[in-house]
């Protein structure tokens, strides 16, 4: 999900206040246009790193690469949990550990060229919509057991 306005507008205040720096408004304007597509969470992680990494404040050019390198960071731990899961187990007979280990490093090949195929998005996608739905199955028990 995009960061909203006022999201960025937050991170930039704490990045700012790590930096004893100020902005106009104007600046900050240039700078969302360099960060509207990244997520707010991706962007507070990446300040978050950079400010306790670097003693000087950040480029856009810098602080995107720390974007990047966040979110690639997050993609690997799915792609590592989905590994858990037996994801790459799957075909149309159960996979040996040696093609599935082959299978797991391939995606992480792909990841670090950033070619990512689609068809490994859309199961990435999945894997995470499924997981959001178990934990929602998982939160409404635990609600269930405390309401007894």
């Amino acid at each position: 999900m995009k960061i909203t306005h006022l999201a960025f507008i937050k991170c930039m205040k704490y990045l700012n206040a790590c930096y004893s720096k100020s902005m106009d408004q104007e600046q900050l304007e240039s700078w969302f246009e360099y960060f509207s597509d990244i997520s707010y969470s991706t962007l507070n992680n990446a300040i978050k790193e950079i400010v306790s990494e670097s003693k000087y404040f950040p480029t856009i050019s810098q602080l995107k690469d720390k974007c990047k390198e966040i979110n690639k960071k997050y993609i690997i731990s799915i792609i590592d949990k989905m590994k858990e899961s037996g994801y790459f187990k799957k075909g149309v007979e159960e996979l040996t550990d040696s093609h599935a280990s082959n299978s797991y490093f391939k995606t992480l090949m792909w990841l670090d060229e950033g070619n990512l195929t689609e068809f490994v998005e859309n199961d990435i996608k999945d894997f995470l919509k499924q997981n959001k739905q178990i934990e929602q199955k998982n939160k409404k028990l635990l609600n269930n057991v405390k309401n007894l």
